[in-house]
């Protein structure tokens, strides 16, 4: 069901426009059973009415508005929003692929960092510098845009004031933070009819005209995106005392052709090693098999294979993609899976672009899993990333996520930050900002002990 009239009709009030539906695909885990998510400290809705010109509406809210206020307005543009959206996608591509330098070896040869490396700092050039002002201005430029002054005591102006300084406030120091800076706000965007980029949007606070990596929101905050209008799904991760987490890899090893040397999932495989149960799927029959006879306490999904997009499919999922036997993973398949009760899970979708969602219905492999009520989180990349990375990404990962602290395993909002900042302030690579995740920040694993409620449902 969509917000808004036909052609020509004036968007519905401000009441009625807020999205208020929820459903409940848990497969009957209702609350109290586990733990959902917190209430989050800034919460920003857009959407964008279908057959009005390109009218969309926002409304701020969360606990960090004073006084547990919110804040709301409309304006026009959606169109032309969304093609800046796909400009300062395209800028991000550009500039990782323009990076480049003559070999040491052979003149002739091109060198480019983010397709050979991963520690950058030991390159002889630094590429993030070179690539900082044009990236933050294509951020800084797309926030402005979406969020366009209409003017001294508007309502676009309030809201835009109220946002800009809380995502603008100082960052103090925090010595149990491992990037030694605190970890900023937790921020929910939902978005109906949009789709944005959110970690790579920029926003300077006012006395800074030098760009500086806390522009980006993906460095300086905590975000999620929900596409969908679900609450319920639970954030944790439940895992038998004496058992490991079964992890399932749909794995197409034809990537490794990229690279100059070793492979991408070998990493993976190394960190998943005596701390997890590895299933590995690298064909279009055991895909299938593993979607109609998953186990039902599998607690997590790894996806490692070739991605193309298309504005009409969204991300298409392809299997020995430039070989004849070439298999993609279709919408009907990953939609499938969801039919049955079954705990709640985890997916990285390691494949370029996986995170970018199709602006129409979508078709592909990843939208048919958004649909899946019982991910509890899914993380992916929301533009084109280097082979180079895939594995060293997915490798600290699951280092991170499967270390069974006190109180469980980190929560993969907080994880999929520090990767961030570690990615960019320790080996100089900022690929880790592309990286978004869906629907829970707090999602993570522990054992069901540690849970507050399973009732015997994940047995």
């Amino acid at each position: 069901m969509t917000a808004g009239g036909g052609p020509g009709k004036r968007p519905p009030d401000r009441v009625r426009t807020r999205p208020v539906v929820r459903s409940d695909n848990t497969g009957g885990m209702r609350s109290g059973h586990l733990a959902r998510a917190r209430e989050r400290d800034i919460e920003l809705w857009i959407t964008v009415f279908p057959g009005t010109e390109g009218v969309y509406e926002l409304m701020l809210k969360g606990s960090r508005l004073p006084n547990g206020n919110s804040c709301w307005a409309q304006a026009s543009g959606a169109k032309e929003l969304s093609a800046a959206m796909h400009r300062l996608r395209k800028e991000w591509e550009t500039q990782i692929h323009k990076r480049r330098r003559r070999t040491p070896k052979d003149d002739r040869a091109t060198w480019q960092p983010f397709f050979h490396e991963v520690d950058l700092t030991r390159t002889r050039f630094d590429p993030w510098q070179d690539m900082l002002p044009a990236l933050a201005r294509a951020g800084r430029d797309t926030f402005d845009m979406l969020f366009a002054d209409r003017g001294a005591g508007s309502p676009m102006a309030a809201l835009r004031k109220e946002l800009h300084g809380l995502l603008c406030r100082p960052v103090r120091p925090d010595p149990g933070h491992p990037s030694g800076t605190d970890p900023g706000y937790r921020i929910t965007v939902r978005p109906r009819n949009f789709f944005a980029p959110w970690p790579l949007l920029c926003v300077p606070p006012p006395e800074s005209e030098k760009p500086d990596k806390h522009w980006f929101l993906g460095y300086r905050h905590q975000i999620e995106v929900r596409t969908w209008d679900n609450d319920n799904v639970p954030v944790q991760i439940p895992v038998r005392p004496d058992g490991r987490p079964r992890v399932a890899a749909i794995v197409d090893h034809t990537l490794d052709e990229d690279l100059a040397e070793g492979s991408t999932f070998a990493p993976v495989r190394s960190a998943l090693h005596g701390r997890a149960v590895l299933e590995e799927y690298e064909s279009h029959e055991r895909v299938e098999e593993l979607l109609r006879d998953a186990p039902a306490d599998l607690h997590f999904l790894y996806l490692s294979c070739h991605c193309d997009y298309s504005d009409e499919d969204g991300p298409l999922l392809y299997l020995n993609r430039y070989r004849e036997n070439a298999q993609q993973l279709g919408f009907r398949e990953a939609a499938s899976w969801g039919t049955g009760p079954s705990t709640p899970k985890m997916a990285l979708l390691n494949t370029c672009r996986g995170g970018r969602p199709t602006q129409r219905k979508g078709r592909g492999f990843v939208d048919g899993l958004k649909g899946i009520g019982w991910f509890s989180a899914l993380a992916a990349p929301e533009t084109e990333v280097p082979v180079r990375f895939l594995g060293d990404y997915g490798k600290r990962f699951f280092d991170g996520f499967l270390d069974d602290g006190p109180e469980g395993g980190v929560d993969v909002g907080t994880l999929v930050q520090e990767m961030a900042r570690e990615f960019l302030d320790e080996r100089g690579n900022p690929l880790a900002l592309l990286y978004c995740v869906h629907r829970n920040l707090e999602t993570h694993l522990c054992r069901e002990e540690q849970c507050p409620m399973t009732h015997g449902r994940h047995q």
